[in-house]
């Protein structure tokens, strides 16, 4: 993984990745604030951890949908704005069952701001870069 993030911000994004792949809900919701904003090309939605907890078994079953086992942290780079919050623009590659793919690997974009809470980081705001829909329709028809 490449990142110019401080060692506690790649250990977060460490911890995130293992939770996400393992669906670790005890993990997943205290690595998100008590309310956070959830934003995409199409939408912006305030949650609450239970509300994604809720949503992650129709995540999980669409990248199965189209041959994958879920996402791998590519890259990190952080952009501290003050002593209690950092911006993290992240990539991450979408790993495909069963090894090789005779495509090329798909990149997802997607920014981070974390705040400092309880002594440690919290997402408060996470931007997914693609439209999550039409990336996957446009895999799994494989345009």
């Amino acid at each position: 993984m490449d990142s110019t993030a401080r060692p506690d911000v790649r250990e977060f994004f460490e911890r995130y990745e293992r939770a996400s792949r393992n669906l670790d809900a005890d993990v997943l919701t205290r690595c998100f604030a008590d309310q956070f904003l959830s934003l995409d090309s199409s939408s912006a939605h305030a949650l609450t951890p239970p509300a994604l907890m809720a949503a992650l078994p129709r995540r999980k079953a669409l990248f199965e949908s189209i041959g994958s086992d879920g996402l791998e942290l590519n890259e990190l780079a952080e952009t501290r704005l003050d002593d209690d919050h950092t911006l993290v623009r992240t990539s991450w590659m979408l790993r495909r069952r069963g090894g090789e793919s005779p495509h090329p690997p798909i990149m997802l974009k997607s920014t981070f701001v974390l705040r400092r809470e309880q002594g440690g980081w919290r997402i408060v705001l996470y931007l997914n870069h693609q439209d999550m829909g039409m990336l996957f329709g446009a895999v799994a028809t494989g345009c």
